[in-house]
């Protein structure tokens, strides 16, 4: 991205860091054809067991878990897998109003829409240097692992 480069961000591990002033609602990123949509919970499973059954560092298939999660791609669709291989990988949590929490800055999905389109945007006003936190509840069904058979 020309916004951002990775960095490590403390306790958190690796993260994203604007790398100049971005304005609330600007892109900060697109997606690449390195996000992954899985219909199906157990092909999810499957690609986890086999880079863990391939790759002599199980950090690996961790990391993967992580980068993981569930939602729909339109009202009312069915509930998707998604693994992101690309900078979305590296967004960490941010949460509005709830003490230890740094406020998210970025969104998945343009200002106004209601779906998580693979597109990043600025929340609110990003200084250089600052980093890019997300809050996953905007777009990731947190317990709706079950609904993929997972």
């Amino acid at each position: 991205s020309q916004n951002a480069i990775p960095f490590q961000s403390g306790e958190k591990g690796r993260g994203l860091q604007a790398i100049r002033d971005i304005k609330a609602g600007e892109l900060v990123f697109k997606a690449t054809n390195n996000t992954i949509v899985f219909n199906y919970g157990h092909t999810w499973r499957k690609l986890l067991f086999a880079i863990n059954e391939r790759f002599a560092d199980p950090g690996i298939t961790c990391d993967m878990h992580v980068w993981s999660w569930v939602q729909d791609l339109y009202d009312g669709g069915p509930m998707k897998v998604v693994m992101d291989l690309d900078s979305g990988s590296l967004l960490n949590e941010g949460r509005d109003n709830v003490k230890g929490w740094e406020p998210p800055n970025v969104q998945c999905g343009r200002p106004d829409a209601t779906r998580c389109d693979m597109d990043y945007y600025a929340y609110r006003d990003i200084k250089k240097g600052d980093e890019l936190l997300i809050d996953y509840r905007e777009f990731a069904f947190l317990d709706s692992w079950p609904a993929m058979g997972l």
